[in-house]
């Protein structure tokens, strides 16, 4: 009898995911961790933060490109080439980025402090624990992938499609300078964007008001529902599964070391990681 190969896949990653728990907690990992002051973030700085993010990437960046890269000579609209399109996403990841460090300047210099750094540990050993939970979040990630993909594959059958981000970076391996371009903006001004959004501001937000779980939790979900892309139907529900547990662990990191540092290593980490699986694929 034949096995399918993804039954072989799934059995690898559990062992991993095992083996890489085991070590987590004799690590110490899930320990219990002394309780330090978080930011008090304002819904000000909320709006001022997903405000700035949602007016670049859905309003100024794309109207500068039909403004002045669609229109042509004649002042007919015409279609984006691959390389514009490419360069629209690099853009909107800047300028996101931009809107968000306008609105980190905006906080107060202790709410900036206590966002990185509100214990003795070094901002290196942070950074550096973030690294190394990627090993841990990653196996666990692609057994939940995994199974989501075969029981959302069974009810609802549908062609496996790859997310933007991915396609984007398979795309600009033709061009290796945008390539680099996008290479450094997924590894830096990505995951400080969204670290800063999701975990510095929302959670940061939300933990003030309920149980540090139930705030990792809603945060999670808001930053899976996010990561949705219309065009892939179904196969949105195991990339926002995924997503979500990601988002849990970097929350969980966020609150146990209270630093920024620390899911900014994982971010950072996973999605250099998930480049390298990209480029030697």
């Amino acid at each position: 009898m034949d096995i399918d190969p993804s039954y072989i896949y799934l059995a690898v990653w559990f062992v991993i995911a095992l083996v890489v728990f085991k070590r987590a907690c004799k690590g110490g990992f899930f320990n219990k961790y002394s309780f330090h002051p978080l930011p008090e973030i304002r819904a000000i700085d909320l709006l001022r933060g997903f405000g700035g993010y949602i007016f670049m990437a859905a309003i100024f960046v794309p109207f500068v490109f039909v403004r002045f890269v669609l229109h042509n000579k004649n002042g007919k609209i015409s279609t984006l080439s691959n390389i514009e399109i490419l360069t629209m996403h690099a853009c909107i990841v800047a300028g996101c980025f931009l809107a968000c460090l306008c609105a980190y300047l905006c906080l107060t210099t202790e709410m900036r402090r206590r966002l990185w750094n509100t214990t003795e540990v070094s901002s290196w050993h942070n950074f550096r624990l973030g690294m190394v939970s990627w090993f841990l979040i990653y196996p666990v990630m692609m057994i939940a992938s995994q199974l989501l993909a075969h029981i959302v594959n069974y009810i609802f059958p549908h062609p496996w499609i790859e997310q933007d981000m991915l396609q984007n970076l398979r795309q600009a391996m033709s061009y290796k300078m945008l390539f680099t371009i996008m290479v450094f903006l997924t590894v830096t001004l990505v995951p400080l964007t969204e670290e800063f959004l999701f975990r510095g501001l929302l959670q940061s937000w939300f933990r003030r008001r309920m149980g540090r779980f139930l705030a990792i939790g809603t945060t999670s979900i808001v930053f899976a529902l996010v990561h949705y892309s219309p065009v892939m139907g179904y196969a949105n529900i195991e990339l926002m599964g995924a997503i979500f547990l990601l988002s849990c662990v970097l929350g969980y990191l966020y609150e146990r070391q209270r630093s920024l540092w620390a899911s900014l290593g994982l971010h950072s980490f996973f999605n250099f990681m998930t480049i390298i699986f990209i480029v030697f694929q």
